[in-house]
């Protein structure tokens, strides 16, 4: 999966963005996820990203975007309000490199737990 054009160029992606292209290269797997499992696999590929790189919180037009600390990633991501409902990622960014290099650690782990069945 590459990344749309508008993208290309940004230094912070999305994350749901990041984690869709992270899953793609990490299990290079080359079919789509289906629909109905694209929300739960965004937020499993998030959560490992997170676990390699920093995530970042918004930041509007010029103001620096700050990294969330442990507590916010895990509050976020790991333990949302909602016990049922994935959390939002929309406002969650990631530096493209350090998106790269957590793509490269992910793979290097192994993915044991993003081979496909």
């Amino acid at each position: 999966m590459e990344l749309p054009p508008e993208l290309l160029e940004a230094e912070y992606l999305p994350l749901p963005i990041a984690a869709l292209v992270a899953y793609y290269k990490v299990t290079d797997i080359r079919r789509r996820v289906p629909q109905d499992h694209i929300g739960e696999t965004i937020h499993a590929m998030a959560v490992a990203l997170s676990a390699v790189a920093p995530i970042y919180g918004p930041g509007d037009g010029e103001e620096k975007r700050c990294p969330l600390s442990a507590r916010e990633v895990d509050e976020l991501l790991l333990k949302p309000a909602a016990p049922a409902a994935l959390p939002a990622l929309d406002s969650l960014s990631i530096r493209k490199a350090d998106m790269q290099r957590g793509i490269e650690t992910l793979k290097a782990s192994g993915g044991a737990s993003w081979r496909a069945e």
